[in-house]
């Protein structure tokens, strides 16, 4: 099933990049663009000239104002004192790093509480907060495009649907329960006709399956089909009637 997933959604980025790319083009077109982009002749670049006579006399009395500042003793002294005062502040951040060193060791000495959290759970907890995407905006998207997928792929998108488009965790697992339960039934016995119909106004299909979303779906990609029968009574109902001719082989279900 993970590789499953996997493929599908690769497929789906691969199809979103061809999107992206545009219209095709012909072989023809490139060859004709890439010869009318070299028939064009590039401007010659104009040719840096020297200094000026002007340039050369400000640059020499430039350099003798430097020479003369060095030898100015209050400039020395100024520089040392600018030299002073750039030692005391590395000695002042060197002993402030190692300040922080020795409380970020500290942190991490301090014993974490234990949490127990789900196995099945990568994380504590997922949160999220976005102001462009708001939450209900992004799980409607989510939700629209697997339904736009399930005329491609609806057993595996019927799946996904019901772990992502549902909130109540309780629910959602006792559904998959009851799912596996039906095709558990049909795998086991095959000719037995009372495991290959579900009848849609039972309680037990009403509180557990039809309620949660993508649950309907799995059943049809599993190879049931709705119709109506005869109940005991002589009325008319909705049933779920299972068709090996509707899946490839049984032990598919599985």
């Amino acid at each position: 099933m993970a590789e499953k997933i996997k493929n599908f959604f690769k497929k789906k980025k691969v199809d979103a990049k061809f999107k992206l790319a545009g219209p095709g083009h012909k072989l023809s077109e490139s060859t004709i663009n890439s010869q009318s982009s070299t028939s064009r002749k590039e401007a010659p670049l104009p040719a840096r000239s020297g200094l000026t006579e002007e340039s050369k006399v400000a640059a020499e009395a430039a350099l003798a104002r430097l020479q003369q500042t060095r030898d100015n003793p209050a400039f020395n002294t100024s520089l040392a004192a600018v030299k002073a005062q750039v030692k005391r502040e590395l000695e002042n951040e060197a002993a402030g790093n190692s300040k922080t060193a020795a409380e970020i060791k500290a942190v991490k000495e301090v014993p974490e509480n234990d949490i127990d959290v789900p196995k099945n759970y990568a994380a504590s907890g997922v949160f999220f907060n976005n102001d462009i995407l708001p939450r209900d905006e992004w799980k409607c998207n989510i939700k629209k495009f697997l339904y736009e997928q399930l005329e491609e792929e609806r057993g595996l998108t019927a799946c996904l649907i019901i772990h992502s488009c549902n909130h109540n965790r309780e629910k959602i697992e006792t559904c998959i329960e009851t799912l596996c339960k039906y095709l558990e039934n049909i795998v086991t016995h095959p000719d037995e006709e009372k495991y290959q119909k579900i009848r849609m106004s039972n309680r037990a299909f009403n509180d557990r399956v039809l309620p949660i979303e993508g649950a309907l779906d799995f059943l049809l990609a599993s190879g049931f089909a709705q119709t109506k029968l005869s109940n005991a009574e002589g009325v008319e109902e909705d049933y779920l009637v299972f068709n090996k001719d509707n899946v490839a082989s049984i032990e598919d279900l599985t």
